[in-house]
């Protein structure tokens, strides 16, 4: 088997793997392909043209002819359709299936009738000998034509005496269907000596009578000796390398971090145990914070009470220093009239009068001193009975004792009633004192 690189198949059936069998010789070959739809998802000449071949493709469809413009930018890319005549037919899309677009109403009818979605436009209708005679220069390798339906009328527009594509591949079941419904059309082929070469389930192939060697080229399906793979398997081929190379790139990293995990295993255990140091020193530190928070807040809280405390202690000083005011001023005014009055008993004790009474205000003293004495003198006299009674009651008692006849009558019953000595003046309540001393220094009632 070869050892080249595989050809990737972009066509929905093969297609392009059998036509490369048979043409892969020329280069720079030429192609064109009625019923383009996307420049590469079920693309029959998307292998060609990476190839460097060079074709003309119509495509109704502005999105997928916008495509094909992006694409292949070396392609004869034209927005249109071709049948039997010029002019103008409805193009009945359904967006919800990549290729079913097509201009057979009955097609498009059943569609309908299935439950899915019919979108219509008018769209411009070329013979297809009319776009050749403008479009092409040279021989034509092969002609595709994918249009749901609408062959007979491709194929009723084309002049093949004059243009003689080397193959011709056809679409040749009715759409989405295994029917077959190339008897309508084939002999617009054969007429014009093509020779049907194989039917692949979907297209039918047919070989110009000029280049009949190709025949047993055309004649076989696709096999493994073609050394193909669908654009699909590739694809996944693609992303199923990419995915090792991947694994084995992601594997080479986890070696490598193992190996810096065990050449920094220390660091790392170092590094982990300083930073749950530092995360209990964060949160020592946020206790801290949380502390001189709830201080600052208390604080505060204080402070405004000492402030509004020294609010009012301002406003009592303001009001004690009205008070102080009123006060001085009392006090002012009290001094002037001490000063007045001092000066009106000046001039009094100056006046005649006070002088001619200074007599009597001594009389008047004298009377007042004489009437003091007179009420000491009689409280006196009280004290002085009360202190002879208990000096008769101690000798009497004393007679009493020595069996002799008491030398005076017996004290009476009830003691008389003193008054207190705070009244007398000091002198007599010195002398009060002494008396009161004597008697207490007489033995007691019952003792020789």
């Amino acid at each position: 088997m070869t050892t080249q690189a595989p050809f990737i198949s972009y066509a929905q059936n093969a297609e392009d793997v059998l036509l490369w069998r048979a043409l892969g010789h020329i280069q720079h070959g030429f192609y064109i392909d009625v019923g383009a739809n996307d420049p590469e998802h079920d693309s029959v000449t998307k292998a060609f043209y990476q190839r460097g071949w060079r074709g003309l493709n119509l495509e109704p469809l502005p999105h997928f002819h916008a495509a094909l413009q992006s694409a292949r930018p070396h392609d004869i890319n034209l927005a249109m359709a071709c049948g039997a005549e010029a002019g103008t037919l409805t193009l009945y899309d359904v967006p919800q299936m990549h290729g079913w677009a097509t201009l057979d109403a009955d097609i498009a009818q059943r569609h309908t009738s299935e439950g899915y979605q019919v979108s219509t436009s008018i769209t411009q209708v070329l013979p297809l000998r009319q776009v050749c005679a403008e479009h092409v220069k040279d021989q034509i390798h092969f002609l595709k034509i994918d249009v749901e339906g609408f062959e007979e009328q491709v194929l009723l527009g084309m002049d093949f005496q004059r243009w003689r594509p080397w193959v011709v591949v056809v679409e040749a079941t009715l759409p989405n269907s295994r029917a077959t419904n190339h008897e309508k059309w084939e002999h617009l082929l054969t007429d014009c000596d093509y020779r049907f070469c194989y039917f692949d389930g979907l297209n039918r192939y047919y070989l110009s009578a000029e280049h009949a060697e190709l025949a047993p080229l055309l004649s076989v399906q696709a096999n493994v000796f073609d050394n193909f793979q669908s654009a699909h398997l590739h694809h996944a081929l693609e992303m199923y390398d990419k995915a090792i190379v991947d694994v084995q790139a992601y594997a080479k990293r986890v070696k490598t971090v193992e190996s810096l995990l065990e050449t920094y295993g220390e660091q790392s255990l170092l590094a982990l145990q300083q930073r749950e140091t530092a995360d209990a020193r964060a949160d020592y530190l946020q206790l801290q914070a949380d502390r001189l928070q709830s201080l600052q807040q208390s604080l505060e809280t204080e402070l405004a009470q000492q402030r509004a405390i020294a609010a009012n202690a301002s406003q009592s000083l303001l009001q004690l220093q009205h008070e102080a005011r009123a006060i001085q001023e009392w006090a002012h005014n009290l001094d002037q009239n001490s000063q007045v009055l001092g000066a009106q008993i000046g001039q009094m004790q100056a006046s005649l009068s006070w002088r001619l009474t200074a007599p009597l205000r001594r009389l008047i003293g004298l009377l007042r001193k004489m009437r003091q004495l007179q009420r000491e003198g009689q409280l006196f006299q009280r004290l002085l009975a009360s202190v002879q009674f208990r000096l008769r009651a101690r000798a009497h008692a004393q007679a009493l004792q020595d069996g002799a006849a008491p030398a005076y009558q017996a004290a009476p019953a009830t003691p008389p009633q003193a008054s207190a000595p705070s009244q007398l003046t000091p002198q007599a309540r010195q002398l009060y004192a002494d008396l009161e001393r004597a008697a207490h220094r007489l033995p007691p009632q019952g003792k020789p």
